[in-house]
């Protein structure tokens, strides 16, 4: 399993998932799942995001807003 908060763009895979053909090319990846032996590694379906940043979805995007509620980032003063 791969999770990432916003990978890389439906149109730059070349690998085969279950609904690759019906996802919109500027979609970002989520999540990724695979299935492995020692033959071959094959990816078994992933999770898409459509970009939309008022409704972020996914594990990585869960940890990273996370982070930033209990980590705030500090203002910096002006000299």
């Amino acid at each position: 399993m791969v999770v990432d908060g916003q990978g890389s763009p439906a149109a730059h895979f070349s690998e085969k998932w279950p609904g690759r053909d019906a996802t919109p090319g500027h979609w970002r990846e989520v999540s990724s799942f695979y299935v492995a032996n020692r033959e071959r590694v094959e990816c078994s379906d992933k999770q898409m995001w459509d970009t939309d940043d008022g409704r972020p979805v996914g594990l990585g995007m869960f940890y990273f807003l996370l982070t930033q509620a209990m980590f705030p980032a500090k203002e910096t003063k002006a000299r």
